[in-house]
C-alpha cells in the first residue's frame, strides 16, 4: 500500500493523535473554533481514513480483536451504568484508530513510520524546551485545579510522550546506524534538560530508567537482562508490593531522599484505599465512563493514580483481564525475538510505562498504545531490519570490489 509509505501522508494521519497538551487549555482558535476542537476534528478525519484503509487492505489479527474486546467491555460498562457514552466512544475510537494506523504503517514500511514519529516527536520536545526557557516556565494554568501546563502537558502528563520519543528514536537509530544517531542524542539531551527543569518524580524515574536501559542495550547487555517475561513479572510484583501490600518502606531512601516524596506517594495511598472500596461495589463490570473519569475524594475530583485500579473502577475485572491480554499478546511477539535489541528496547518501554502507571493514570494514553502496537508488530520491524542488514553489506562489498579492480 503505497499511501502508507508516503511520509507526508503518514505525518498527516499521525499529527492529530499527538496533540500538545497545552492546546487543551488555550482559549484562542481559528474562526471561532478552538485549537483543541480543530485537533479533535482532524483526529476524527484521520480515524475515518485509517478505518477505511484498514478494512480495505489489512487483515484483522488477534491484537486488533483483543483491543476490540477490551474497548467493547469499557463501552458495555458505560452503557450498563448510564455513563458518558460519548466520552467512551471518543476514547475507544482513538485507541482503535492509532493501533490500526501503526499496524498499517508497519506492514507498509516500518522504517518510514519510525522516521516520521521520531522526527515529529523530537520537534515537539525541542519546542517544549525552547518555550520553557523563553517564557521562564509554563504557558497556562487549567481553570479547574489550577495545574500549570507546559507545551507538551503538565509535569506528570508529559511523561508518556517523552518515553515514546526515547523509544522510537532509539529503534530508528538502531535500524539505520546500529548506534544512537546524533539526532537521537540531541533529543535525549533535551529530554534530560526538560526533566531537570520541570521536575516530576514519575517522569524522572521513567525516563532516566529508560535512558539507562537503552545505553546498556546499545552496549550489548540485552540478551538476558531485558526480556519481556522478566520485566512484566517485575511489573506485576511491583503492583502487589507497592499498591496492595504497601511495602514501600523498604524503598524509603529512594522515595524520600532521591525523589523528594513521602512514603504515601504524596497521599496516593489514601486514594488507592478509596479506589479499592469503589471497585468492591462493582467488581466485575465496573462503573463505566463518566463526566470526569475520576473519583470524588475529600471535596474534589481526583485520579486514582494507578492504571490498574482505574481500569477496575471503569470496567471491572473483565476489562482488566482484557487489558492484560492485549499486553501479553504484544509480549508474546517480543518473547519470540528475545535477545534482539529492538525486542529489548520495546520490552523496557512497556516496563517503564507500567512502572509509571503505578502512581499515575494514563488511561487510553496514545503513546502507550503506540508502544503496545509496535511491540505486537515487532516481528515485522525486526524482519525488515534484518533484511536491510543483509542487503547493505552485499552492496558495500560490491562497491569496494569495483574500486579495488579499477
Amino acid at each position: 500500500m503505497n499511501l502508507m509509505k508516503n511520509e507526508w501522508f503518514l505525518l498527516f494521519l499521525l499529527i492529530p493523535f499527538f496533540r500538545p497538551g497545552v492546546f487543551l487549555h488555550l482559549q484562542f482558535g481559528i474562526a471561532g473554533v478552538s485549537i483543541n476542537d480543530l485537533f479533535l476534528y482532524w483526529r476524527l478525519l484521520s480515524i475515518a481514513i485509517v478505518f477505511l484503509l484498514f478494512f480495505l487492505y489489512a487483515k484483522i489479527d488477534k491484537f486488533i480483536v483483543a483491543i476490540a474486546v477490551y474497548l467493547f467491555i469499557m463501552l458495555f460498562s458505560t452503557i450498563f451504568n448510564g455513563g458518558d457514552l460519548a466520552a467512551a466512544l471518543r476514547s475507544a475510537l482513538t485507541v482503535a484508530g492509532v493501533c490500526m494506523l501503526v499496524s498499517l504503517a508497519v506492514s507498509a514500511n516500518p522504517l518510514t513510520l519510525l522516521k516520521v514519529i521520531s522526527r515529529y516527536l523530537g520537534v515537539l520536545v525541542i519546542i517544549n524546551l525552547a518555550l520553557f526557557f523563553i517564557l521562564g516556565g509554563g504557558i497556562v494554568r487549567s481553570s479547574g485545579q489550577n495545574i500549570l501546563f507546559y507545551f507538551l502537558g503538565n509535569r506528570n502528563g508529559k511523561t508518556t510522550i517523552l518515553v515514546l520519543t526515547l523509544l522510537v528514536n532509539s529503534i530508528y537509530s538502531y535500524m539505520t546506524k546500529k548506534r544512537l544517531s546524533t539526532w537521537a542524542l540531541i533529543i535525549f539531551a533535551c529530554i534530560i534538560i526538560t526533566l531537570l527543569n520541570i521536575w516530576s518524580a514519575t517522569g524522572v524515574v521513567a525516563c532516566f530508567m529508560l535512558i539507562t536501559f537503552i545505553f546498556f542495550i546499545f552496549k550489548g547487555f540485552h540478551k538476558t537482562l531485558f526480556n519481556f517475561k522478566l520485566l512484566f513479572s517485575i511489573n506485576i510484583g511491583l503492583f502487589f508490593f507497592i499498591v496492595i501490600f504497601r511495602m514501600q518502606d523498604y524503598l524509603s531512601f529512594i522515595i524520600e531522599y532521591a525523589l523528594g516524596r513521602s512514603l504515601t506517594f504524596t497521599d496516593r495511598t489514601f486514594l488507592w484505599d478509596y479506589s479499592i472500596d469503589l471497585i468492591m461495589r462493582a467488581p466485575f463490570v465496573g462503573q463505566g465512563f463518566d463526566e470526569h473519569n475520576m473519583i470524588w475524594f475529600m471535596g474534589e475530583w481526583l485520579s486514582p493514580h494507578n492504571a490498574f485500579l482505574n481500569i477496575l473502577i471503569l470496567g471491572g475485572i473483565f476489562a482488566l483481564l482484557a487489558y492484560l491480554v492485549v499486553i501479553i499478546f504484544s509480549g508474546y511477539t517480543l518473547t519470540k525475538y528475545s535477545g534482539h535489541p529492538i525486542s529489548s528496547i520495546l520490552s523496557v518501554g512497556l516496563f517503564v510505562y507500567l512502572v509509571a502507571s503505578l502512581t499515575e493514570v494514563y488511561l487510553h494514553d496514545i503513546n502507550m498504545f503506540v508502544t503496545i502496537a509496535l511491540a505486537f508488530n515487532a516481528d515485522r520491524i525486526i524482519k525488515h531490519e534484518m533484511t536491510e542488514d543483509v542487503v547493505q553489506p552485499v552492496e558495500s562489498k560490491y562497491i569496494r570490489t569495483r574500486v579495488r579492480l579499477s
